[in-house]
């Protein structure tokens, strides 16, 4: 799990990695220690880790996601828009 502030409104957000199910969920912070209910994409099997950076230079928070039992990556890239429609394996 990491905290970041994914849509740059200033409060922290969440991302976990889900092992079971092969997900990641995102849940938006509200600022008042509560978070929107949690959104949730498909990912590479057994998620283990997570991680944020701009990894495609447009200025957009985008999320690494790093598999337990593959030599795989899953990149989600952000929109600016609260989404990350976009995935790179």
């Amino acid at each position: 799990m990491i905290s970041v502030d994914l849509n740059r409104d200033q409060i922290i957000d969440l991302v976990v990695a889900n092992l079971g199910d092969h997900t990641i969920s995102i849940l938006f912070g509200l600022g008042n220690g509560d978070f929107q209910a949690q959104i949730k994409y498909n990912v590479d099997r057994e998620p283990s880790h997570v991680i944020s950076g701009d990894f495609n230079n447009d200025n957009k928070t985008d999320i690494a996601v790093l598999g337990r039992l593959s030599n795989h990556m899953d990149v989600l890239f952000g929109d600016g828009n609260m989404t990350f429609p976009n995935r790179k394996r």
